[in-house]
């Protein structure tokens, strides 16, 4: 059994067969490659996407944390104002009630009722 050059028969010739196999091969590896970096490139605009919705997330999730704690800090200092004031009142009237007393208590130092 020969092979026979002129293309006719047996399948042609082997080497120009492997050739065109090879050429093929290339063409498959270079789609297979092109295929797999749209791939990469798509899955990295999609990790891309996903951190920047997470950091809008966890920026969202930070002020409004902020402005809860802002509010609570707000409502702690009014109710301490509240209290500063009720304890200025009352030591207003406690001042007052004292200054009679010792006005009286002067008075009657000075009259001669008290020593």
């Amino acid at each position: 059994m020969s092979l026979r050059r002129d293309g006719a028969g047996n399948g042609g010739d082997p080497l120009a067969r492997l050739r065109g196999d090879e050429a093929g091969l290339e063409r498959t590896v270079a789609a297979a490659r092109a295929a797999a970096s749209a791939e990469l490139e798509a899955a990295r605009r999609e990790a891309e996407r996903l951190a920047s919705e997470s950091r809008t997330e966890a920026e969202a999730e930070r002020d409004a944390l902020r402005a809860a704690t802002a509010a609570a800090l707000d409502a702690e200092a009014e109710e301490a104002r509240k209290a500063n004031l009720e304890e200025a009142q009352d030591l207003q009237r406690r001042a007052e009630a004292w200054r009679e007393r010792a006005l009286a208590r002067v008075l009657a130092v000075v009259r001669g009722e008290a020593p």
